[in-house]
């Protein structure tokens, strides 16, 4: 019901980019909560794989209409645009790692080339259009956490002092993903800090551990 009223509006002011944005954004979210209800379903066994492969077909061609959509000609499109495409490409990465999964497929370069078209849009909107750190913190603390898993040995680097500095401006990643980039990245240093000999680690986030884990404290 909200995504048609979204989309009808959008269609009576045509110019109206704020009431495109409503229905991307609108699409977006049901789009999110399709592939949240179809990996479910297939969690559960409730369908087949023929019948995940034919709605996973659909919703993939949705998601790449919708990303398509978003790419405004002759003009640069504003932060808001830019953050919707983002969370597209989030959706599409976390998909399709579901679906590589369920499918048994091993090529994982489609994930790659998704994990870093996400830092790209990062790094540029770091450079172009976010002024402090803590920006960059909250509107890409998630977005990082899904990319980093698939990223290139030449972006982790990067990657590793984006993530510090997200928990420096007080965003701090629970122990089980340390864990798993730990594993991931081959560095055991990771399930302590994200740099080499605690550089930049901060004193609050250290207490913050330490209370949660003496306390007893469950991270989610």
């Amino acid at each position: 019901m909200a995504e048609k009223c979204a989309v009808d509006e959008a269609a009576k002011f045509p110019d109206d980019l704020s009431k495109k944005l409503w229905a991307w954004t609108a699409r977006k979210e049901r789009c999110a909560i399709d592939i949240a209800s179809l990996a479910a379903k297939v969690q559960w066994g409730l369908i087949d794989k023929e019948e995940f492969v034919t709605k996973n077909k659909k919703l993939l061609a949705e998601l790449d209409s919708l990303h398509k959509a978003l790419r405004l000609p002759n003009s640069e499109p504003p932060l808001d645009v830019r953050l919707c495409i983002v969370d597209i490409i989030s959706i599409k990465l976390m998909y399709g790692y579901q679906t590589t999964c369920f499918l048994q497929d091993t090529d994982i370069l489609k994930l790659e080339r998704l994990a870093l078209m996400l830092c790209c849009f990062m790094r540029w909107m770091e450079e172009k259009e976010l002024s402090t750190p803590t920006e960059f913190a909250l509107l890409f603390r998630g977005t990082l956490r899904i990319a980093a898993p698939f990223l290139p040995k030449h972006v982790i680097i990067w990657a590793r002092w984006k993530l510090a500095m997200i928990e420096q401006c007080g965003c701090v990643s629970p122990p089980a993903f340390r864990t798993r980039m730990a594993k991931l990245w081959k560095d055991d240093e990771l399930t302590n800090w994200w740099l080499a000999e605690n550089k930049g680690y901060p004193r609050l986030v250290r207490e913050i551990r330490e209370w949660v884990e003496h306390g007893g404290c469950r991270w989610d």
